[in-house]
């Protein structure tokens, strides 16, 4: 499962896109995209489902950097099952 959202930086308040891709069955195989202009994420904790409840993603402006913990909002993102 590929999930798409949109952040503010918390600390430079620059707008960016992130990614994360959650593999919900282990067993099959995923061609994963190539994302340009998109950060990827990483999980800080989970739902019992094992879907991302909070992520880390840093700031991709080179003089800022920031790391930016933020709980994923299900309403404002784009979900993608391959």
């Amino acid at each position: 499962m590929l999930i798409e959202g949109e952040t503010t930086c918390q600390d430079c308040k620059y707008d960016f896109m992130w990614y994360y891709f959650y593999q919900d069955d282990e067993y099959k195989v995923y061609k994963r995209p190539n994302f340009r202009n998109k950060e990827g994420a990483t999980l800080v904790t989970a739902n019992e489902d094992k879907t991302p409840k909070s992520l880390k993603v840093y700031c991709p402006k080179q003089e800022c950097g920031y790391p930016n913990y933020f709980d994923v909002d299900y309403t404002n993102v784009k979900i993608t099952k391959q």
